[in-house]
């Protein structure tokens, strides 16, 4: 542990691996509730004592968090302290963190997806956030497997990125959630819901360059194009509501920028909007997608996984917005060296490799929607670095090919 002397009162730092994890103070009936419970958030009451490693956090309050993942008996949690959690990251500063995340991970049966995701999109600048794996206990003694701390996604673009307001997206362009800096007048705050819904209502009424200039003036497309061309290549099942618009004022006008979240479906067969024409964009007309290959024909051979969202669709059917779309997937490819992905595989596996010496770790994943073991682990690491080698060398092909 380090003493750090700073504008926050004297803090402890815990190493963030080894046999350090999260405890939680709860009573009998607070655990209870919290196993048996399905379908429900909720705030934790009274508010229980929370530590990592030896060091006692002061909790402001704790929640259980999710949408599916709240069928398990396995929670995830938000966490917010009256205090901070001091982080040294790896380049070996000092980050201060009063929000957090707990998540889980009860439907990745070898807890890789969203950490892999992390370390890559970090690579091609889309993820700054304070993530790292741990383990959460109830009273010292009760178990409860690996989970993946992650900082709050809304705190960090506030503070770190002056954010003035975050959305979150939701399907048909529609916003789910909305958090703003303090102090933020009503009428600011509809302000930027106004700007937001003028990206979609502007999809319909232009193309080609003239397109491409309005949505390079009101959001960065180049970082969501880029956004998109990882999801294709990590094959991103869920991409339209796993995803934050942070917007401020620049030169006087609102623009947005994005944060992916959530990457919890890679690897898929197939993309969200087959079967569900409820959650399919609606600014060019009903788009119904019974089958993967009535996406295939939609995208007639472009390199895009999903068209569910109205952004997706027309810079997957626009030529000029495609056109641009291909100069940020050639910069994602010349990240994504072979080098590079097999250091991070070797850094996720050396990160999981020790949890799986745990054996409560293997005994609580019989909770989740699928049970992991060592021999698991090992196969689906080893498959999936294959993978994602295969797969951007076939995309390198394909994109030369086209030339």
């Amino acid at each position: 542990m380090v003493i750090l002397n700073s504008c926050y009162d004297e803090k402890l730092i815990v190493p963030e691996y080894g046999e350090n994890v999260f405890n939680l103070e709860l009573n009998n009936s607070q655990v209870e509730r919290i196993l048996e419970s399905r379908g429900e958030q909720f705030y934790i009451s009274p508010l229980p004592g929370i530590s990592y490693g030896d060091v006692p956090l002061q909790p402001d309050h704790i929640k259980i968090r999710g949408q599916s993942t709240l069928n398990f008996q396995r929670k995830s949690y938000s966490v917010n302290l009256d205090d901070v959690l001091v982080c040294e990251t790896d380049s070996g500063n000092y980050i201060f963190i009063d929000k957090f995340k707990l998540l889980s991970l009860v439907y990745d049966y070898t807890y890789i997806e969203n950490r892999l995701s992390h370390l890559l999109l970090e690579e091609i600048g889309l993820w700054n956030l304070h993530t790292f794996y741990t383990q959460v206990v109830f009273n010292n003694e009760k178990h409860q497997g690996l989970y993946l701390f992650v900082e709050d996604p809304e705190d960090y673009l506030i503070k770190n990125k002056n954010a003035e307001i975050v959305l979150r997206r939701h399907y048909s362009g529609e916003i789910s959630k909305i958090e703003h800096v303090d102090g933020l007048p009503s009428s600011d705050s509809d302000e930027y819901v106004n700007d937001f819904n003028d990206i979609y209502s502007i999809l319909p009424n232009y193309s080609g360059q003239q397109l491409y200039e309005k949505l390079q003036a009101r959001m960065n497309i180049n970082n969501y194009m880029k956004k998109m061309a990882f999801d294709y290549i990590i094959k991103n099942g869920d991409t339209t509501d796993e995803i934050f618009f942070w917007a401020k004022k620049r030169n006087g006008h609102t623009y947005f920028d994005i944060l992916p979240w959530d990457y919890d479906d890679i690897f898929s067969v197939v993309p969200h909007e087959i079967g569900r024409a409820w959650a399919v964009g609606k600014a060019f007309g009903e788009r119904v997608y019974e089958s993967h290959a009535d996406v295939l024909k939609e995208l007639d051979g472009r390199l895009i996984f999903s068209v569910e969202d109205d952004i997706d669709y027309i810079i997957a059917t626009d030529d000029y917005l495609y056109g641009k779309y291909l100069i940020q997937m050639q910069s994602v490819l010349r990240l994504f060296t072979p080098r590079f992905v097999e250091q991070t595989f070797n850094k996720l596996n050396n990160e999981l490799g020790f949890y799986y010496g745990i054996s409560e770790v293997i005994e609580q994943s019989t909770f989740d929607a699928g049970e992991t073991s060592v021999e698991r682990f090992h196969e689906n690491i080893q498959e999936r670095r294959q993978f994602m080698l295969d797969r951007i060398q076939s995309i390198k092909f394909k994109m030369n090919d086209s030339k």
